[in-house]
């Protein structure tokens, strides 16, 4: 019986399995999520009392270059991904339903799925605190 070891890797060791890579991926952006969660309670807790909270709110911030960083390397992994894959001739599917099911946001997931009309992002403007709405990419 193998391991889980021998499951994911190849007897050479250069090798993972496509299951596996995805599960990891998952695995990365739960992480990330978890540290947007402690950006976000860092500079709740900086406006209510900034002097208290002045340098927790600044090694707490500095997870926003991590956070850049990780999604930087997912994305580009999952491009690679999607271009191996296009190039297999094999094509695997996904019911949208599901994915609509999983992702909350509907215009994200109107943007995976291709599903209905999209909606623009929205970023906010540092300046006004307003939102400025752009075309989807």
């Amino acid at each position: 019986m193998k391991t889980d070891h021998q499951n994911v890797f190849s007897a050479c060791g250069e090798h993972i399995s496509l299951g596996e890579l995805q599960k990891r991926i998952s695995s990365e952006l739960s992480s990330v999520a978890e540290l947007c969660i402690d950006v976000e309670n860092a500079l709740g807790d900086f406006i209510k009392a900034p002097k208290e909270n002045e340098e927790k709110t600044i090694v707490t911030v500095q997870n926003l270059d991590r956070i850049r960083q990780v999604l930087e390397n997912l994305s580009a992994l999952t491009a690679f991904l999607s271009n191996r894959s296009n190039n297999t001739g094999i094509k695997h599917y996904i019911s949208v339903k599901d994915v609509n099911e999983l992702i909350l946001l509907r215009a994200v997931s109107a943007r995976l799925t291709g599903s209905g009309k999209e909606t623009p992002q929205a970023n906010i403007d540092s300046e006004t605190a307003g939102v400025i709405w752009i075309d989807p990419v």
